[in-house]
């Protein structure tokens, strides 16, 4: 539970007094102020407790003599209990921590008429026929992401980046062609002498075909993947200026399946993507649509699975992490969790604490988690001899039908 510290502060000169220009602690008292209180036995200064005040109520007598601050401070777990909204998905925070020249998640509600840039700068990508948002949950690390009709197409634009080097990544669900000919989900249109890059399925085969302004093919990467039609992927495409030539990579699920390079040409920068550019009827849904500003990047895979797989304290250590929040894991988290959800984030951590069995709990500012297998057979922390009159009450135990039950039942998210 949350800790809890009650005190009063002697305010007659009005130090404690949030709002008074004269106080000595003008403009450092807010809500939230980090709070210590320290006792000292005879042995030297113990810290009893760590916490943050919520208020500084001033109070008076009815002569106006007498003044005070009576202050409730709490730990880390009240604040974190108080209308906290869900977090975004885990591959929306994972793209967006890597500084993305422009990202589309896709991430839309079913009645959307524009995809949402994540950035301020970048206008949303528009909406060209039909295109049925929040219609596909297979990218598990994701919200819901749209699925395009034999109509529809999204379509984005940016500002100016790198003309040296760059990265395209997206995720989703891409089926083999039902037919042979050629289907592509994903186009972008850059400058240079290299204009028009398409990503695309050929026959039961990924490509990358890139063109001239003029529509003359140059060259393609080829990557013959039996497993790319298997479900939700994760691909990034790279491009760099070497010389005279360009190099580029395609990565799958974080791994490098193909390279190539396209001879005595120039690379320029991304202006445009498009997802089914060419309007095709195909069962395709894709998102996180995100270029980069370099050719370093080998794609956000395990974000894409929400972390599936995850050990409880490692998920535990990555969710303070990324929300800059101090906290100590004590070793021995056994535990694989599913999938990580959008819920809030002290419900996505009580998750981890359930499933470990262990101990979610504050320490100092921050928080702390022991695993079941670090609360089995712990040293003893504190020895009282009842003979000496350390134990007030005889011990009392009890046997009854308290933890008793008849029937279990035990669901997985998302599962049986």
């Amino acid at each position: 539970d949350p800790s809890r510290c009650t005190l009063r502060f002697d305010n007659r000169d009005g130090r404690f007094t949030p709002r008074n220009p004269l106080g000595a602690y003008y403009g450092t008292l807010g809500r939230n102020t980090p709070l210590r209180v320290q006792v000292d036995p005879g042995s030297g200064y113990v810290t009893r407790f760590t916490g943050y005040v919520s208020e500084w109520p001033p109070r008076w007598d009815r002569s106006g003599n007498d003044a005070s601050v009576p202050v409730e401070a709490n730990g880390i777990l009240r604040r974190l209990s108080q209308g906290h909204a869900p977090l975004r998905s885990p591959l929306y925070r994972s793209i967006i921590g890597a500084s993305p020249h422009a990202y589309w998640p896709l991430e839309d509600e079913s009645s959307a008429t524009s995809a949402a840039s994540a950035l301020s700068a970048r206008a949303p990508m528009d909406v060209i026929g039909d295109v049925s948002f929040a219609s596909s949950t297979a990218v598990a690390g994701s919200a819901a992401l749209p699925s395009f009709a034999s109509t529809g197409t999204l379509h984005g634009t940016m500002a100016k980046g790198n003309t040296t080097a760059w990265s395209v990544e997206f995720s989703g669900v891409i089926p083999d062609h039902p037919s042979s000919g050629i289907y592509v989900p994903v186009r972008w249109v850059t400058g240079g002498s290299v204009n028009e890059w398409h990503f695309l399925i050929n026959s039961g085969q990924v490509w990358l075909n890139v063109y001239s302004a003029a529509g003359t093919q140059f060259a393609a990467v080829l990557a013959i993947t039996p497993t790319t039609f298997d479900g939700a992927h994760n691909w990034v495409i790279t491009a760099e200026q070497n010389g005279l030539n360009i190099d580029t990579q395609m990565y799958r699920d974080g791994v490098l399946v193909d390279t190539g390079s396209i001879a005595t040409q120039a690379l320029g920068d991304v202006h445009s993507l498009d997802l089914n550019p060419f309007s095709a009827d195909f069962a395709v849904s894709v998102g996180h649509l995100a270029v980069y500003n370099d050719a370093a990047q080998t794609g956000h895979y395990e974000a894409s699975t929400g972390y599936s797989g995850e050990i409880s304290g490692t998920r535990i250590t990555r969710l303070c992490g990324e929300e800059d929040i101090s906290v100590t894991v004590t070793a021995g988290s056994l535990e694989a969790m599913g999938a990580q959800t959008t819920g809030a984030l002290l419900d996505l951590l009580r998750e981890c604490e359930t499933a470990e069995q262990g101990v979610l709990y504050e320490s100092g500012y921050g928080l702390a988690f022991t695993p079941r297998a670090a609360r089995a057979n712990t040293a003893i922390a504190l020895a009282l001899d009842f003979d000496l009159g350390r134990v007030g009450d005889a011990p009392e135990p009890t046997d009854d039908d308290q933890r008793l039950r008849n029937k279990f039942t035990v669901t997985r998210t998302g599962g049986s």
